[in-house]
Parts: C-alpha cells; sequence; structure tokens
C-alpha cells in the first residue's frame, strides 16, 4: 500500500462532506489535515491512521474506541469530537474542531518560558479538562507541551488535544520527537514513574505528566534528560527531583513544595484530583516571596564627652515610687507578648504545623472519619456555586456533569442552584444548552424531567420555560421523570377543565408536591390564581387533595 499522504490531494473529498485543503502534521500514528465540512460550511480538521498501523487489528479497534472516548469529553477545554468513520481506501480518521494557533511546546520553544500568572491560568484551563475525563474514566496518557493547545483567537483559551489516541502497540521505545506508533504509550520525558515502569494507570499520572509541562514552563527546562529510554525511566523513578528555583531563583519556596509533592513518586501522596492540584498550584504562586532581612540602621555614637546637666527642679522620692523600673517593665511586655503567641497558636494549629515542619499542636480535637469521596463531591459542589455566581455557565454545566456521574440522585438543598443554572444554560440558546438538555434528559434520572417540569411551569415565559415545555412534550422524556412529575404534567396540560378533573382523579399513589400544587390552583387556590378551572367544591377533587395532603406533600 503507498503511503497516506500519496493518496490525498488537496480539494479531495472525505465521506462526502469533509473537503481535504491542507496537510497540517504528520507523525507516527497518522496524519492530520485542514478541511471544510460542506454541509455546515465550517473548518474542521481530519486525523487519518497511520496506514502502516492497518495490519494491527487491536490498533483499529482502539482508534474507533478512542474517538468515541474523547467524543464523550464535552469540555470547552478538550479539542471537541464530531464524526468518525472509515474512507474509501479503508483508513479510520476522526473528524474534530479546527484550531487555529499554537502548542505550548512551539509558545516555549519560541519565547524560552512561560509567566508564573499566565502558567496559572493555563494550569486551571487544563485541569478543568482534566477533571471532566477523569471523571469519565479516561486517562489522557499522552499530556506533553505538544497537546496543549492555545488558541489564537482567544489566548485565553486553553484545549487538550489529542485525547487518548496513544496507546501501547508494542516495546519499541523512543526517547525524542512526537509519539510513535509502537512506543510504550505516552512521550518518555513527561511519563510518570508508574509509566514508566509500565504499571496500569490512572488519572494520577496524568497530573504527573502535568506537573512537568508546568515544570517546563516555568523554567525552559525538562524536568529529566536522559540518553536514551533506559536511562530516562531510571531518572524518572529515582532521581532527585530538581526544585524550580534552582533554575530560576525569581520562583518562590512555595512553589518549590508544590512540585514536592506533585512529583511524589507514590500516587498515593500526590494530589489526587485535578480540582485539588489547580487550587494547590494557584495558592502556591500567589503566596507572597519571603521578605529579605534588610540590614539594621546603626546610629553613630555619642561622643565620650557629652554631658547632660542635672534637672533643676528636685522631684521628691514620694512622686515616683509608682513607676516601674525598666526592667520589670520589659519582662511585662515579655510576658504579654508570650501568652498572646501561645493563644494564636491555639486558635490557629495551621500555623503551628507550618512553622514546625508539619509537627500539629498537641491540642485535643474530636477523630471523625472522612469519606474521601463526599469530600470530593463537596468541592465540586462549592466549584459549582462559585461559577454560577460568576456566570460561567459552560464550565457550571461540565461540573454538574461530572456530579451527575458521582452522585445521580441530587440532594433537596442543591435542587435551587441545579434549576437557576439549568435556566441560564437554557436560555443560552448554543452548545451549552444542548449539553444541558442532554443531561436533564439522559443523566439526571427522576430529577432531570422533574426539574424540566418546575421550568415549564414557573419559568413559562421565558426561553428556557419553552425549552423545558418542548423537551417534556417527548413521552421518552417524561418516562425518565417521577410518577409525581408525570401526574402533574398530565394535569397541567389537560386541554380543557374535564379533561384535567378526569387526570386529577386519576391521582392514585405516586402524586407528591407538585401534582398538590397542580390541584390546589383548581381547588382552595383557584380565585387567587384565576384559574379558569375551579373544583373548590368538587368533593371528589378535594378528597384527592385532601389524600395529598395527609401523605404529607
Amino acid at each position: 500500500m503507498t503511503a497516506e499522504r500519496e493518496k490525498r490531494e488537496k480539494g479531495s473529498v472525505v465521506a462526502g462532506k469533509y473537503r481535504l485543503l491542507e496537510h497540517i502534521s504528520g507523525g507516527g500514528m497518522g496524519s492530520v489535515w485542514r478541511a471544510h465540512h460542506a454541509q455546515l460550511d465550517a473548518p474542521v480538521a481530519v486525523k487519518f491512521m497511520h496506514h502502516r498501523l492497518l495490519d494491527d487489528p487491536e490498533a483499529l479497534v482502539r482508534f474507533e474506541r478512542e474517538a468515541k472516548a474523547a467524543a464523550r469529553i464535552r469540555s470547552p477545554h478538550v479539542v471537541h469530537v464530531y464524526d468518525h468513520g472509515i474512507d474509501a481506501w479503508g483508513i479510520p480518521y476522526i473528524v474534530m474542531e479546527y484550531l487555529d494557533g499554537e502548542d505550548l511546546d512551539t509558545r516555549i520553544k519560541r519565547v524560552g518560558k512561560i509567566a508564573l500568572d499566565r502558567t496559572v491560568q493555563i494550569c486551571n484551563q487544563l485541569c478543568k479538562g482534566l477533571s471532566r475525563a477523569h471523571a469519565l474514566g479516561i486517562v489522557h496518557r499522552d499530556l506533553k507541551p505538544g497537546n496543549v493547545f492555545l488558541c489564537a483567537s482567544d489566548d485565553d483559551m486553553v484545549k487538550i488535544v489529542d485525547f487518548g489516541i496513544a496507546k501501547e502497540t508494542g516495546t519499541q521505545r523512543v526517547v525524542e520527537g512526537e509519539t510513535q506508533a509502537g512506543t510504550l504509550l505516552g512521550s518518555p520525558h513527561y511519563m510518570s514513574p508508574e509509566q514508566a515502569r509500565g504499571l496500569e494507570l490512572d488519572g494520577r499520572s496524568d497530573l504527573w505528566s502535568l506537573a512537568a509541562i508546568l515544570f517546563r514552563a516555568i523554567t525552559g527546562k525538562r524536568l529529566f534528560r536522559g540518553h536514551d529510554f533506559g536511562d530516562l525511566a531510571v531518572r524518572i523513578c529515582s532521581d532527585p527531583i530538581p526544585n524550580p528555583s534552582s533554575i530560576d531563583p525569581s520562583i518562590g519556596p512555595a512553589v518549590d513544595r508544590f512540585f514536592v509533592r506533585a512529583f511524589d513518586r507514590n500516587p498515593a501522596g500526590r494530589f489526587q484530583t485535578a480540582e485539588e492540584f489547580a487550587a494547590a498550584f494557584e495558592a502556591a504562586v500567589t503566596t507572597p516571596l519571603p521578605r529579605v532581612a534588610t540590614a539594621r540602621l546603626e546610629l553613630p555614637a555619642l561622643p565620650r564627652t557629652l554631658v547632660v546637666s542635672r534637672p533643676t527642679t528636685h522631684i521628691p522620692e514620694r512622686l515616683i515610687i509608682g513607676v516601674p523600673k525598666r526592667r520589670s517593665a520589659a519582662w511585662l511586655v515579655f510576658g504579654v507578648l508570650l501568652v498572646g503567641a501561645v493563644l494564636f497558636l491555639a486558635f490557629f494549629p495551621e500555623v503551628f504545623r507550618e512553622l514546625t515542619g508539619g509537627v500539629a499542636m498537641p491540642v485535643a480535637t474530636a477523630s471523625a472519619e472522612v469519606d474521601p469521596k463526599q469530600e470530593h463531591i463537596q468541592k465540586l459542589w462549592e466549584t459549582l456555586y462559585s461559577q454560577v455566581r460568576t456566570n460561567d455557565i459552560p464550565d457550571a454545566v461540565e461540573s454538574l456533569a461530572v456530579l451527575v456521574q458521582l452522585e445521580p440522585s441530587a440532594p433537596k438543598d442543591k435542587r435551587n442552584t441545579i434549576l437557576d443554572l439549568a435556566e441560564r444554560a437554557l436560555d443560552r440558546g448554543d452548545r451549552t444548552s444542548e449539553r444541558m438538555s442532554e443531561l436533564m434528559t439522559t443523566a439526571m434520572g427522576e430529577d432531570g424531567p422533574d426539574l424540566l417540569f418546575e421550568l415549564m411551569i414557573t419559568r413559562d415565559a421565558t426561553k428556557a420555560g419553552k425549552e423545558a415545555e418542548r423537551l417534556l412534550a417527548d413521552a421518552k422524556v417524561r418516562g425518565l421523570g417521577s410518577k409525581d412529575m408525570n401526574h402533574a404534567h398530565a394535569i397541567h396540560t389537560a386541554k380543557g377543565c374535564a379533561e384535567k378533573r378526569v387526570n386529577i382523579l386519576r391521582v392514585k399513589k405516586g402524586g407528591g408536591e407538585q401534582t398538590l400544587r397542580e390541584v390546589r390552583t383548581m381547588t382552595s387556590d383557584c380565585h387567587k390564581n384565576k384559574s379558569a378551572c375551579c373544583f373548590k367544591d368538587d368533593a371528589s377533587v378535594k378528597a384527592v387533595e385532601d389524600a395529598l395532603v395527609a401523605a404529607g406533600h
């Protein structure tokens, strides 16, 4: 078979809709072309598997599996995958969004190193993408500066590319250049120790790789170098970790301490989640540098011949009895300061631990087991609250998507927050709206359709309310909701008072708060709500209302 690039010419069409315009790059895994989506009139990028891998059945299965996995990671900070298939020559391809800009590797080579504040921005966005992927059980395995893309149209936007495409296909190992077909999975300079040893990986391996990327970004130097893969692997697994400040003295000790933990060779000792990693790096960078000690100001000595004249007025001894002597005053000040210091450290034990290198303050505390999963969930909720408050709706929706994976049923005290987020997301009418609709109609169990009904009846005049009504018109979506919501929806959407009454009387079991609210609009509250249907004096309807109230709704 001839080389795949020779088979592709500028202007050729793939799958009847992707017209190839320009060959962008190529490597051991395949080639990437800039293309034009004829039907959508939009630019895309098309990646083709290298033709040498066509004889490897596992590579073909893996390419398709990884394409589908990448498409599941819907985050603003991960390149979007739109399509995949096999072209006329039998070569698999993936269609993804076209990005204009440069990768981080090119940026570092061009400018030398990246400023700390900009590196924090890059880190935060990469961690958002990784958090979404890890929540879905997807590990990148090949994080490196070349797979971190800085968009030219929006320099603040950072995206992870080539998500999970590289895989172990053989035993040959390389040290320089791009990830090759037949290499150990990943780029050696950014491999974690467990990856270099060929062990099982999880998201913490990606966090080591991310730390290696940040190390290079702020210092301009790779963490380790080696003559070949074996030499490099030994260094990754055993050499002392250099402090960034040893390369750039302007970097503070807090950043050095961050990398000590980030490069813990035991995964259990590292940051356990991308959120924790991002927060720790930002805190380290923003920690003020220690003050440089200044020389003491020495005053010139008084001349020995200086004579101080005695006061002409004699002060009686009895008038100065109450004035403390100089030494007594000094001891009093020392005692006050000592007591103050002890009280301060007692109330702020974390300061004591920092000063003593990790020794805990010897105070009695109640021991309690902390569930790591629940702690992680709580942090995610705090992140979502912050994103909603700052109107960062796309990221808030992605945070909700991660929470749905961990906690399918939303706690009652979180429903108002989700409702607020859903209204804002559905009002947008963009990809974020589509993402929110997908979550509420597929991933959130009963909560999704139930919250859609809340939007439908409480925000009926808004775009979100109308979108909720449209989604609930689908019987399949309603079928995912609770019996309470289905009863309420049937009553609310019934045409005419007779049909509403029939639907009220059908409520035997499963009615709840939403059903009771609908019934009350036509009974005790019918005049207040100016309802067209009023069953206030209808004994049968009132019996249903009373039963719902008695059930505690």
